[in-house]
């Protein structure tokens, strides 16, 4: 997919030599449906991850439910803060004209407003700490090949783990959104048993 690139997938520090040794092998059937080749940077290994995208052919009807990221509320400040914005929604809104029923029903799409928000936050900081940390890395690699020192290794460890960090908890939060997808949608139209075989019957 990429005849004019020349990038490799191991790198080894001893020998100061790179290669390609790390292959992704498919049928010559699916080569179509190929999206995206490419090799990722190395963080924990002298070898670089590599990743293969096919098309999706098999996508869910409809959306799914929207679902609390419930791991936002451990932040305390910010529980805090959505403490008092709740209080001053009904502060604010709870009048004697107002009908209760409707103060209530509108009050769950402000603090989901509230909610929403927070996530784009929060997603947005940990793709620029990530795209920071592979930054980091990359000059600190390069730096330690020109120039290796123990306090060289030591600081690529503390990025390296760093950006594993990062990708631990996201790699948590997706498959906690997984189950939670999988379980509302267990037995009803749109699970992948159901989109695999539409035409199924029995």
């Amino acid at each position: 997919m990429h005849p004019n690139n020349r990038e490799y997938t191991h790198h080894s520090r001893v020998r100061k030599t790179s290669s390609r040794i790390d292959l992704i092998l498919v049928s010559a059937h699916i080569l179509t449906a190929i999206t995206e080749c490419k090799i990722g940077d190395i963080t924990w290994s002298d070898h670089a991850p590599t990743s293969l995208t096919l098309q999706d052919k098999f996508q869910f009807r409809g959306t799914s439910p929207w679902k609390l990221n419930d791991t936002i509320l451990y932040n305390r400040s910010f529980k805090d803060s959505l403490e008092k914005e709740i209080n001053l929604y009904f502060t604010t809104n709870c009048t004697p004209q107002a009908q209760p029923q409707n103060t209530w029903v509108a009050h769950k799409a402000v603090i989901r407003g509230l909610l929403i928000s927070r996530v784009v936050y929060l997603k947005k900081t940990a793709q620029h700490d990530y795209t920071s940390l592979l930054k980091l890395l990359r000059d600190q690699t390069q730096a330690q090949l020109i120039s290796p020192t123990q306090e060289g290794q030591t600081k690529i460890y503390q990025t390296t783990k760093a950006i594993n960090d990062l990708l631990f908890r996201k790699t948590s939060h997706t498959l906690s959104k997984l189950r939670m997808t999988q379980y509302s949608q267990g037995n009803t139209a749109g699970t992948p048993w159901q989109t695999f075989m539409p035409n199924c019957t029995i």
